[in-house]
């Protein structure tokens, strides 16, 4: 299920695109600074495609990554940054495998006194692992590739003991292959958030968020969802902080699409949380969940995502931490959900990393990663053991 396999690549990305924060600029260019991040890693992946038992291949992966940013402060307390990340991939047996990712971003805040405002755009390209057989050459691995685009404002108003939040985002989002467009979406999310302050480090919030998806397929179905929460976030206790919300959403779809023939829309309680207690001055631990709908692209007209998490980190001195995880997902589609020839599937993921700090700019990294996912559709089980080292470094 191309779904759940993107949470295991989602994660895979996240760990590429996190490179050090830089403490202190690399040089300085007028009128700005100028930071420079990199890092090198080098990965034995046992299923590269997310294949089944009959057909997993194994290679090492080599990947490098780039990451420079420039800030730049003007009248004091406004400022704009653009920031860029480049990461290269390289199978060591398997040459469909290698390619690039890439990101760029670029920030606009003013700071008006009681207003703050931001402007932002951002854009995203990655390479998927499709879970074809990495080794056929009419349907390479490398083959599907997905782009985003995210261009939008936030306003927040400071009103003493309450504050206001407006913002809107317009998201494009596209995946396809070399031959074949499939999933290109446009998403509006207008969105008002309303805050009051509970202490010096903790406020209850309400958001009212509104979402239109259009697709550019005439055989995909058109959406629209209101969603309604309530939640606290924040330091909650001395040891105890994190963020917590519950609401409620309805997804509708049109009858646009003919690709889809369920017709079911989404109604129901939403929820979202995270939260992170801290048992020592050097351990400390934390749970996350959520459990929302997800326009998809294909199969169906949405996704039920339930996903919860735990993870543990223990400092053992001021350079070396270890922290360990473990992540449920189950998804369901709504074909499934009317009647069981959708896709319903339960992805779970256990692990161990951790970093050893040699400067205050660059640090060594290791990890070891479980995935397994059984399915009801599409063949779609596997299992893949994933074993990652490398550095990364400011200069």
């Amino acid at each position: 299920m191309k779904t759940i396999q993107a949470v295991v690549c989602g994660v895979v990305l996240a760990a590429l695109f996190t490179l050090p924060a830089a403490a202190q600029e690399t040089m300085r260019l007028a009128p700005g600074k100028v930071y420079v991040s990199a890092g090198f890693g080098i990965a034995f992946n046992d299923n590269v495609g997310l294949n089944d038992r009959n057909d997993e291949r194994s290679d090492f992966l080599l990947d490098a990554s780039l990451g420079v940013k420039y800030f730049v402060p003007f009248a004091q307390r406004h400022s704009f940054s653009l920031e860029g990340i480049l990461v290269g991939h390289k199978g060591i047996d398997q040459s469909e495998l290698d390619g690039f990712d890439g990101s760029l971003a670029a920030n606009l805040d003013f700071d008006l006194d009681r207003v703050k405002l931001n402007l932002h755009e951002s854009f995203r390209r990655a390479i998927v692992a499709s879970g074809r057989d990495p080794l056929d050459f009419q349907e390479p691995v490398d083959d599907l590739r997905k782009y985003s685009n995210t261009t939008g404002f936030v306003a927040n108003f400071d009103m003493g003991q309450m504050n206001a939040i407006v913002g809107y985002d317009r998201i494009i989002r596209v995946v396809e292959d070399y031959t074949y467009k499939g999933g290109s979406r446009t998403y509006d999310r207008p969105y008002l958030e309303l805050g009051w302050r509970m202490g010096s480090s903790s406020s209850a919030f309400a958001r009212y968020t509104y979402e239109r998806s259009d697709s550019y397929r005439s055989t995909f179905n058109n959406s629209e969802s209101n969603r309604f929460e309530v939640g606290v976030r924040g330091r909650m206790t001395p040891n105890l902080d994190g963020h917590l919300s519950v609401g409620y959403e309805d997804m509708s779809f049109d009858a646009n699409g003919t690709a889809v023939t369920d017709a079911k829309d989404f109604e129901g309680l939403v929820f979202n949380g995270g939260l992170t207690h801290r048992i020592s001055p050097l351990t400390r631990h934390g749970v996350s969940f959520s459990f929302s709908p997800e326009n998809t692209y294909g199969t169906g007209n949405y996704y039920e995502w339930l996903v919860l998490g735990y993870q543990l980190w223990h400092q053992f001195t001021d350079r070396f931490e270890v922290n360990g995880h473990f992540t449920f997902a189950r998804s369901e589609d709504s074909l499934y959900l009317v009647d069981p020839v959708g896709a319903r599937g339960i992805f779970r993921s256990f692990g161990l990393a951790g970093d050893y700090r040699l400067t205050p700019a660059a640090k060594l990294f290791f990890s070891y990663d479980y995935n397994w996912q059984t399915s009801s559709a599409y063949d779609r089980n596997f299992d893949q053991h994933v074993v990652r080292t490398g550095c990364q470094w400011n200069f």
